[in-house]
């Protein structure tokens, strides 16, 4: 994982939410120098259970699913 660190603003996502931690694959964006439009495989995890919220992207194995957006 890669601390310090944010997702880039999205939309089409899909977030899951458990045992204080929210999951964030996938959804669509600007790419990082905002050229172009993107749609993202990365999975994020925001860490809610210390006194600040602590995003970090998750190095992800196995059968990784293609980017997408407007998933459910």
């Amino acid at each position: 994982m890669a601390a310090d660190s944010t997702p880039s603003p999205r939309s089409g996502h899909s977030i899951t939410c458990c045992n204080g931690k929210a999951y964030v694959f996938g959804g669509c964006g600007v790419s990082d120098d905002g050229s172009k439009q993107e749609i993202f495989s990365e999975t994020w995890c925001c860490d809610m259970t210390g006194e600040t919220p602590k995003w970090d992207i998750l190095d992800v194995m196995g059968d990784v699913p293609p980017a997408r957006w407007r998933h459910t």
